[in-house]
């Protein structure tokens, strides 16, 4: 099992493996490019996408989103990430269904 499908996993890996370092660097990307766009554009649904695996149409999340590993947050219904929130935690993340985060 490589380092990063340890990280993706919840389970403990090496943050200085190449493949871990090359998968933060693109989820660094795609927040950025999210949080450099319009509300209006459509772009940010499809770089929500794919930055996290359990995205639903019910998912509102403002600019400021920050993450380090994207593919862990999991999305249970409707929420509102809100400005400024930035998830750290390389283990999996659920958000609840009306989840407000702020």
């Amino acid at each position: 099992m490589t380092e990063l499908e340890k990280a993706l996993t919840g389970g403990a890996f090496d943050r200085r493996a190449e493949d871990v370092r090359a998968f933060q660097s693109t989820v660094k990307d795609l927040c950025f490019e999210f949080n450099h766009t319009k509300p209006s554009d459509p772009r940010r649904t499809e770089i929500i996408k794919e930055l996290v695996s359990g995205y639903n149409p019910y998912v509102f999340v403002e600019g400021g989103f920050e993450c380090v590993f994207g593919k862990n947050i999991h999305f249970k219904g409707m929420a509102m990430i809100n400005y400024g929130c930035t998830f750290l935690d390389s283990n999996i993340i659920e958000i609840g269904h009306c989840a407000l985060i702020g």
